[in-house]
């Protein structure tokens, strides 16, 4: 287990990459990557009958910035969309 800011997670990984999955939610927490960068998952709310985080802050070693999401909408892809070729880099 681990800490992140009010909530306890269940930390997979190592020293250099991780997620952090909140204890109650289940919900993405945080994301570490190798390069010292962390993805922290914040404010999750329903949007167009998803669950999202409305705010996703980036801290990397020289800057941090975050990402608001304001509006999502369900998206309808062409039939062909996730063909093998485009799966396998064919």
């Amino acid at each position: 287990l681990g800490y992140d800011g009010a909530r306890d997670c269940y930390v997979l990984g190592g020293a250099g990459a991780s997620i952090w999955i909140d204890k109650d939610s289940y919900q993405v927490a945080r994301v570490d990557l190798a390069d010292g960068t962390k993805l922290r998952f914040l404010a999750w709310a329903a949007s167009s009958g998803a669950l999202l985080p409305s705010r996703i802050e980036i801290e990397t070693p020289a800057l941090t910035f975050q990402l608001e999401l304001t509006n999502a909408a369900p998206a309808t892809p062409a039939a062909d969309a996730f063909a093998d070729a485009w799966l396998l880099a064919h």
